[in-house]
């Protein structure tokens, strides 16, 4: 038996947000949830031949029905009712993730293959980081391929990072193997090996530690009553009208991520939590929390080029 519950979009929304998000969570971080979950819902064709529009699961979006909802997540609602995020005339598919990866979002592109305008590549100055590590034998990983559907291989002989994209991403993993060479690209490799994200080093031995450095931007753009003008952060100061005051420029961090081919065990170190495309939920909490971002700030930052109605 297929269980199907028909639902308004409004308490389909009220369903999700207080289990994509925690109703503590402040109120424009769970606006911007709630026009996600619409944006994502109304564009969802994944299920349309088993007559249902989406799942209940991360497959989709986490619904919880009626024992979601909570008044914070309900106000969120309320106070976005009917709103989604529109590129040009058309409702964007509004992806989303728990933690984007070492300061950067992934654009679709690079994650699945596909373009997109408005899922672009954005330096992530919000984000926390979030690290993981796992530990796999050339065993086990043969065990992975055989159990993501690839014919036999044979002997794991050994496994390395083949190719990462511009801000160290992942982009593709070779695996040599007795009977044959597999190559897997960036759409499959955190399913067949249930990692967390894109972002990591691999290391035979131990977990090889990601180097990190902290910069800030040279330069940033000023819009003033003549135009924009490029200027240096040194020279940005902030008039409150009554004191003067240094500009507070975000510090963005970079990695450096250093690869090893493995053949005994593979130790991957990680950043990051989920695919990385589109909104950071945890950005979307710390703009909102620390830094009084509108629910509008939020989306804005994270899709290029929307608008929300």
């Amino acid at each position: 038996l297929r269980i199907i519950n028909y639902v308004t979009l409004e308490h389909y929304a009220w369903g999700v947000v207080g289990r994509e998000m925690s109703s503590s969570n402040p109120i424009e971080a769970l606006k911007a949830q709630a026009v996600c979950a619409r944006s994502f819902a109304m564009t969802s064709t994944k299920h349309s031949s088993r007559e249902f529009d989406v799942c209940a699961t991360t497959d989709c979006q986490v619904y919880g029905g009626v024992a979601a909802e909570s008044p914070e997540t309900i106000q969120a609602c309320r106070e976005t009712e009917g709103q989604m995020m529109y590129y040009g005339d058309n409702v964007v598919r509004a992806y989303y993730s728990a933690y984007s990866g070492a300061s950067h979002t992934m654009s679709a592109l690079d994650a699945w293959g596909s373009e997109s305008a408005y899922l672009q590549s954005i330096n992530d100055i919000y984000t926390p980081e979030y690290t993981w590590a796992t530990m796999y034998t050339m065993s086990e990983i043969r065990t992975r391929l055989l159990e993501a559907g690839y014919d036999d291989p044979g002997k794991v002989i050994s496994i390395r990072v083949g190719s990462r994209n511009a801000n160290g991403a992942v982009m593709s993993l070779i695996i040599d193997c007795s009977k044959t060479t597999i190559t897997i690209n960036a759409s499959r490799i955190m399913s067949v090996f249930n990692l967390k994200s894109l972002y990591f080093n691999m290391s035979e031995g131990d977990w090889k530690e990601i180097q990190k450095t902290e910069k800030s931007p040279e330069s940033m753009y000023v819009l003033s009553a003549e135009g924009t003008s490029l200027v240096s952060t040194e020279e940005l100061y902030v008039f409150n009208g009554e004191s003067i005051s240094k500009f507070p420029v975000l510090r963005a961090a970079e990695y450096t991520f250093e690869d090893e081919v493995c053949s005994k065990d593979a130790y991957l170190n990680g950043l990051g939590f989920g695919h990385g495309v589109g909104m950071s939920q945890r950005g979307a909490v710390i703009m909102a929390r620390d830094y009084g971002a509108s629910y509008i700030d939020i989306l804005t930052y994270y899709y290029t080029g929307v608008d929300i109605r």
